[in-house]
């Protein structure tokens, strides 16, 4: 079982500062992994201190100033957006692996945003996009089965003829 709570979602900045919008960013990327593992029927829990299904989705982004990073448009930077599920761990550096991993994915590479808005938004989209793989991975590795519709079948068919069985004996 999955295990989420609010330091499920890490961000960190590198010459960049997003004061507030760095909670709302984490607070939007928090709200997206419960309601899409809700509408994914992925169980999931809150009391994360004994979990091995711990879920960490990091975000980082470093600003590439145009003074070092010669060449690229204004407004640059470099991120990795990463979603791992593991052993809970309190305060997890940035880049640690957490211990037993289930699952790990991670992607990389350059964007612009000229304004703290469009930062934030490419930031809420990369945590989002890390909780659709997250879900979709999930999914595909715990399949309903056919066996489990037949059995619920047949539990619905025994309970059915439970509640019906009095009718027989008046």
């Amino acid at each position: 079982m999955l295990c989420v709570q609010p330091s499920s979602v890490q961000l960190r900045l590198e010459g960049a500062s997003l004061p507030n919008a760095g909670q709302r960013v984490r607070e939007a990327v928090l709200r997206t992994l419960q309601t899409t593992l809700e509408a994914e029927r992925v169980p999931y829990e809150t009391d994360c201190l004994t979990s091995k299904g711990y879920v960490l989705l990091d975000l980082y982004a470093r600003f590439l100033d145009p003074r070092t990073y010669l060449g690229f448009p204004e407004g640059s930077y470099t991120y990795v957006a990463s979603a791992q599920v593991g052993v809970f761990a309190a305060n997890v550096p940035y880049g640690t692996a957490l211990l037993e991993g289930r699952y790990a994915e991670s992607v990389g590479d350059i964007f612009q945003a000229r304004t703290l808005t469009r930062l934030e938004t490419r930031l809420t989209s990369l945590g989002e996009t890390q909780v659709e793989a997250l879900a979709t991975a999930w999914s595909e590795a715990n399949p309903v089965t056919l066996d489990s519709y037949l059995l619920f079948a047949v539990l619905g068919l025994a309970l059915a003829s439970l509640r019906t069985l009095p009718c027989f004996f008046r």
